[in-house]
C-alpha cells in the first residue's frame, strides 16, 4: 500500500529511509508475536527507537527535492508520527511524539506547495497546543508556511498567529519569524503600514534586527513608512551600508547569518 514501501511519487533519500523504517518496523513486529527469544535468534532484532524515527522526519522536513509534491510529505511525516504515536500506545514509552518531532511536520508543511498550507500548519499549531506540544519553533515554522503560501489568507492566518504568540510570557521571537512575518504582510490589505510599524519597533526594542528583517521590512512597508522608521539620510543606503548604520542596540541579539537574501 501507499503507507509501507512504495506506491507513491516520493523519491531520494528521505524515502529511502522511510523504506528501511519500514522494514525495521516489520522485523519488530514479527519478532514480538515470535516463538524464537530475541536473545536465541542468529542475529540483532532491528529496532527502531525515537532517534530513528526524528532522523526520518528530519529528511523528510529538510529536503527540498520534495516540495513540489504537494502535501504529500508533510502528510508522510504525520503517517510516521501516527505510528510512533501507535506504538507509544502499546508500551513503547520512549516513542511518545513531543515537541521536537511535532515541530518536523510543522516545518514540511511550510516547506510543500500546497496551496492552503498556511491553514493546515495553523490548525495543526492550534491542535497541538490543547496537549502543549509547541514552542517557538513551532510558532516559527506556521509564521514561514504563512509567509511562503504568499497569499490573503496566508497573511491573515500570519497576523493571528503573530499575535497569540506575543501573549505567552516565555516565548521569545527570533530575526528570522520577524523577518517570516514581515514577508506575510507584504499580502495585507487593510493596516499594513500599521501592522508592520508596530512590529518593527518591537524587533528594534528586543535587538533582533538582522539583514534579512531589513530586506522583508522594507517589502512590506509603504516608501513612507520606510522613509519615516529609517530617516532621510538612511532611506537610499544600500542594505549592508543601512545595517552598519542602525544603532547597535537593534541588533544586539539578531540571529546572525552572513549570505544576503534567502
Amino acid at each position: 500500500s501507499d503507507t509501507k514501501l512504495g506506491g507513491n511519487r516520493l523519491e531520494g533519500r528521505a524515502h529511502r529511509a522511510d523504506g528501511i523504517l519500514q522494514v525495521m518496523e516489520l522485523f519488530f513486529e514479527r519478532r514480538q508475536g515470535s516463538f524464537l527469544h530475541h536473545d536465541l535468534a542468529p542475529f540483532t532484532w532491528p529496532h527502531p527507537n525515537r532517534e530513528t524515527y526524528l532522523s526520518v522526519l528530519k529528511l523528510y522536513a529538510n529536503d527540498k527535492s520534495q516540495v513540489a509534491f504537494g502535501s504529500e510529505v508533510p502528510l508522510r511525516c504525520q503517517q510516521i508520527v501516527e505510528r510512533m504515536q501507535h506504538r507509544y500506545q502499546q508500551g513503547d514509552l520512549e516513542l511518545i511524539p513531543d515537541t521536537i518531532v511535532w515541530n518536523q511536520v510543522m516545518s514540511a508543511w511550510a516547506a510543500c506547495t500546497d496551496k492552503a498550507k498556511a491553514l493546515k500548519a495553523a490548525n495543526l499549531l492550534q491542535h497541538l497546543k490543547r496537549d502543549d506540544l509547541v514552542d517557538a519553533s513551532s510558532y516559527g515554522h506556521v509564521l514561514r508556511a504563512c509567509a511562503k503560501s504568499k497569499s490573503k489568507q496566508g497573511a491573515k492566518l500570519a497576523l493571528q498567529v503573530w499575535n497569540e504568540f506575543h501573549k505567552q510570557p516565555d516565548l521569545e521571537a527570533t530575526s528570522y519569524q520577524y523577518a517570516f512575518f514581515f514577508q506575510a504582510c507584504t499580502h495585507l490589505d487593510r493596516r499594513r503600514d500599521q501592522v508592520v510599524e508596530v512590529a518593527f519597533y518591537k524587533c528594534c526594542q528586543d535587538g533582533k534586527v538582522n539583514n534579512h528583517v531589513l530586506l522583508e521590512f522594507r517589502k512590506a512597508a509603504s516608501p513612507s513608512l520606510y522613509r519615516k522608521l529609517m530617516g532621510p539620510s538612511r532611506a537610499n543606503l544600500s542594505m549592508p551600508a543601512l545595517l552598519a548604520s542602525l544603532p547597535p542596540e537593534w541588533a544586539q541579539t539578531a540571529d546572525r547569518k552572513t549570505s544576503w537574501g534567502w
